[in-house]
């Protein structure tokens, strides 16, 4: 969140603090005066002179909220992280629901390292803000702080979309979101140069490298960073964190063989009963899968959730993403998904279908329990987890439990409305069970959310063929046609739907494309048409 609103913030806290109960009324009078101060100092950028004044209220009046919070923050923008973060917490202790101290807190650990810590805060900032999105999905102001949040950790992409909602509604934030990304960057850039100052007096301090490597991080300079880190470690060999974000830099970069050992070394040096252990190894298996190195990625998995299920505060996120790691890997490992499932839209399981209730249902997986065993676990410890429902769909496919898969889907649909392949999804489970209605509806909703989804489009055309809305069909191959003039599919059956209803003029049109596209769905076009006329 901006200085100036945390600022704004402690000052609304003071506002309120007459129902605090301090030392004495002078103290508590002393206190907020302090406050006040402070804040004026960190506004025109004399960060030591905040630090003393917080200190000095925090000495008066501990207890408070407000004291923590200002403290926390003075030490933050004062570069000084380790002596921020009790004070963060202390200040999530006395209020638990409040964003910004959630978010201040994951800036922080993420300075001194904590990637646990950090992505638990941020998690839990975020999972505040969508409840209010929820009921107030155009909150210009929440959406501008979810963009905040998701700045923090510098995951770009989820920035730019909370921006382009905000350009979306024609909210006045938008600038202010963007100003903060550049005034961020700038930050970043500032705090590079300090630092890099200091470490050409203290060249033996593994601290200041590790902090000018994560400033690069931030800014997504690679290159850089992966130097900073490597000199980390060269001062610190067992500096876990820097082996952590090294493999986790590789693995964003594909440089799966230099992951590997980069993983294993910040394994080798965490303890068995931290929580950052379960996300290394779930990391590990990650990269392992991405190699297609399925037996390893899967020991991987489950060495992460053991050590998870030994920890008396099981790490929520790493948990979730280790369990549904798992259950990928164990999917992939078999094969038949891949080649009978995945590969199948909805379009080709209705042209092959013998009639218009049955499909040809693919063999029971061998490991379909642990499968879906490994999806529910990861939704129980992330019940948000859109990914993992998806996936749980495909198993439940894969095992012709169509009910099931719908159920799945809906999940899906319910945590992302705007996600068109999930409906897509939806509607090849509703097919499946025969429910023609639903998937024409649903895959209508597809196509509103995603105007130029081909599959989409063809697939619809075969639910309305099975519902013989002729026309209808005739629509959505058009639309075909107009997305891809090439599409064979699409100018096969528009023709042999034309065939049909007896207008053979516009059929032979088809059939002339085709030709040239692809003879053989050519030549059973002209028997049709040759069989209409006689």
């Amino acid at each position: 969140m901006r200085l100036s609103k945390w600022i704004a913030l402690c000052a609304l806290w003071l506002s309120l603090s007459s129902g605090v109960r301090a030392a004495s009324t002078q103290d508590s009078l002393r206190v907020s005066a302090l406050l006040k101060s402070a804040q004026s100092e960190l506004q025109k950028g004399r960060q030591a002179r905040a630090v003393e004044l917080a200190q000095e209220a925090h000495r008066l009046s501990p207890n408070r909220f407000d004291t923590n919070f200002l403290l926390g923050v003075s030490f933050s923008e004062s570069f000084q992280y380790s002596e921020a973060e009790p004070f963060l917490l202390r200040a999530i202790e006395l209020e638990p629901t409040h964003v910004e101290a959630h978010m201040k807190l994951a800036s922080v650990s993420l300075k001194l390292g904590k990637q646990q810590q950090a992505r638990n805060a941020l998690e839990t900032a975020l999972s505040l803000l969508n409840r209010i999105l929820k009921t107030n999905p155009d909150s210009a102001e929440v959406i501008e702080s979810v963009g905040l949040a998701y700045l923090i950790f510098g995951e770009w992409e989820e920035v730019e979309a909370a921006l382009q909602k905000l350009y979306d509604l024609r909210s006045p934030l938008a600038f202010d979101l963007s100003k903060r990304i550049e005034a961020l960057q700038t930050q970043a850039k500032a705090e590079i140069r300090y630092l890099k100052a200091v470490q050409r007096v203290r060249k033996k301090d593994a601290q200041i490298c590790f902090n000018i490597a994560n400033a690069y991080l931030y800014l997504k300079d690679f290159p850089n960073a992966i130097e900073w880190f490597r000199k980390t470690i060269e001062l610190k060999p067992d500096y876990a964190a820097a082996h952590r974000n090294l493999a986790m830099i590789y693995t964003r970069e594909k440089k799966y063989d230099d992951a590997i050992p980069a993983f294993k070394e910040a394994i080798k040096y965490t303890s068995s009963d931290s929580p950052e252990i379960v996300g290394l190894f779930a990391g590990l298996g990650n990269v392992f899968l991405n190699l297609s190195m399925l037996e390893k990625a899967i020991e991987a998995f489950e060495t992460a959730i053991r050590y998870g299920d030994n920890l008396t505060t099981k790490p929520q996120l790493e948990m979730a993403y280790s369990h549904y790691g798992l259950g990928v890997a164990l999917l992939q490992f078999e094969r038949s998904i891949e080649t009978r499932l995945l590969a199948k839209p909805l379009y080709q399981r209705l042209d092959a279908m013998e009639s218009y209730s049955l499909f040809e249902k693919p063999p029971k997986l061998r490991r379909y329990d642990a499968i879906l065993t490994a999806f529910k676990n990861a939704v129980a410890f992330k019940p948000d987890f859109a990914d993992a429902y998806m996936t749980m769909g495909i198993a439940y496919l894969g095992i012709g439990d169509a009910r099931n898969a719908s159920y799945a889907y809906r999940e899906v649909v319910r945590l992302k409305p705007d996600y068109a392949e999930a409906y897509n999804a939806l509607a090849i489970a509703y097919a499946e069970q025969g429910y023609f209605d639903s998937a024409a509806q649903t895959l209508e909703s597809a196509i509103k959310l995603k105007p130029d989804f081909v599959e989409a489009h063809t697939s619809l055309g075969r639910v309305y063929e099975r519902l013989e809305r002729w026309r209808d069909a005739l629509l959505c191959y058009k639309a075909v046609l107009q997305l891809d003039e090439n599409n064979s599919d699409a100018h096969f059956h528009a023709g042999m739907i034309y065939v049909r209803l007896k207008e053979n003029f516009l059929a032979s049109q088809h059939y002339v494309a085709l030709k040239r596209l692809n003879p053989t769905l050519a030549s059973r076009l002209y028997l049709a048409l040759q069989e209409s006329l006689r």
